[in-house]
């Protein structure tokens, strides 16, 4: 027993880091074979699904966990009872799989269906409209060169079947002490990678982007809102004489209801005679909270846009946890953000995208006409997540085939459908 939950947790532990460390890339190429060992004894149960989604989810949302730790009297619960309910997906999973267990060669097929129904199945689980696919093993290649040019060539569906593939034969060649075969198997792997990442085609950078600029969070500093927003001011300065004509800053630079500081908005224009496009918070007259986007110019706020899909738990509490009975206890501290309604879209340098806000992209399926231009909070304390978002924008960019303008706080970039990303000025 005790080695079946050895192999159950190696496999969570490989998976978990094959999706954000690209020395643990090539991980994904092993890390079913653990499972494997436990399903063909016929004991990967409940138990052991839910033991593997609850390590794998743990370490997958290390920082938001710690967010919510820091946030809530009982976060730290709270973040672990998360992780619990979502590896209730791969507990009944394996469940009903080894239940109807007619053959090994099950098992493959089983995992490939899981992982192609995964988001599907997690509406489930997250409110209506919400899927989340940053668990997929295919991110994992966006972590290296040759993993891009997987996706390039192969897609979302083919890197899987490779992925599941290439798992059950190592597994079998291993089981069966066949090393010809394993070294065979591997060298044909190299080579195909090799061919792929020699084939990919090589973007080059757009001309467009020279006309967009950016300024980071991190350079803001002080303590009250007038302080941040003169900090801001100075920075916007620097980029007054330059030949950008938008300048682009993230979800929450600033965290205030901006709408209700007008004085700001004429102090940039002061300095900065450009188009300004920033992340921070709306409040209406009647109380409601908005995680928005602001298009400004000339000290006046043009347009916005308010998040269609704020971040359970984090912006807002799911009605299904609002039923629970201690709710105010565990929730007292929370402002919640409302609900945007309408699609929205930006021209940045005579180039048309579709606006999203953080978890307007990564907790929902993304099938738009234009590029997506992504405004994110990717600042956390823990490394963990802003890697796993770049690796995940990076995958629907290559994935998709449009491209991807990404603004977060350490850096903005074009990121090619070729998997190439080019920085805008800052």
């Amino acid at each position: 027993m005790l080695i079946n939950v050895a192999c159950i947790i190696l496999s969570a532990v490989l998976y978990a880091h094959a999706l954000i460390l690209w020395p643990f890339s090539w991980a994904i190429f092993i890390f079913l074979i653990p499972l494997f060992h436990v399903a063909q004894q016929h004991k990967l149960s409940f138990a052991y699904g839910l033991l593997w989604g609850f390590v794998f989810y743990v370490i997958h949302l290390l920082s938001i966990i710690h967010w919510v730790s820091d946030t809530y009297s009982y976060g730290i619960l709270l973040g672990l009872s998360f992780a619990a309910y979502l590896a209730l997906t791969p507990a009944v999973w394996f469940w009903g799989t080894n239940r109807l267990l007619l053959s090994p060669y099950i098992w493959p097929v089983s995992f490939f269906f899981y992982f192609l129904m995964h988001c599907k199945l997690q509406c489930l689980i997250f409110p209506s409209g919400y899927e989340y696919w940053l668990s997929l093993p295919m991110i994992s290649f966006a972590t290296t060169g040759w993993g891009v040019s997987c996706l390039y060539w192969l897609g979302s569906y083919g890197s899987l079947v490779l992925i599941v593939i290439i798992n059950f034969l190592v597994y079998t060649f291993v089981a069966q002490r066949a090393l010809h075969s394993l070294l065979a198997t591997i060298i044909a792997l190299i080579f195909l990678i090799l061919g792929l990442w020699h084939i990919k085609p090589i973007s080059i950078r757009p001309s467009w982007l020279n006309q967009l600029g950016y300024v980071s969070p991190t350079h803001i500093h002080g303590n009250s809102v007038h302080d941040k927003a003169f900090s801001m001011r100075e920075q916007l300065a620097r980029c007054a004489n330059s030949n950008v004509d938008t300048i682009l800053m993230p979800e929450s630079t600033l965290k205030i209801p901006l709408n209700q500081y007008p004085e700001v908005l004429a102090w940039w224009s002061q300095a900065c005679p450009q188009r300004i496009i920033l992340g921070a918070h709306r409040q209406e007259s009647s109380g409601s909270l908005f995680n928005s986007l602001f298009i400004i110019k000339d000290g006046l706020i043009v347009d916005t846009y308010d998040k269609n899909h704020p971040m359970p738990f984090i912006e807002f509490v799911p009605p299904s946890a609002s039923k629970l009975p201690l709710k105010n206890s565990l929730f007292k501290e929370k402002e919640e953000f409302s609900f945007g309604n309408k699609e929205h879209s930006l021209l940045l340098a005579s180039q048309k995208f579709t606006t999203q806000i953080c978890s307007d992209f990564y907790m929902t399926h993304n099938n738009h006409l234009y590029p997506i231009v992504l405004f994110l909070n990717d600042y956390y304390s823990i490394p963990y997540s802003p890697s796993l978002f770049w690796h995940g924008a990076l995958y629907k960019a290559v994935t998709s085939k449009k491209g991807l303008l990404y603004v977060g706080h350490y850096g903005a970039n074009w990121v090619s459908m070729e998997g190439e990303f080019y920085s805008m000025m800052s």
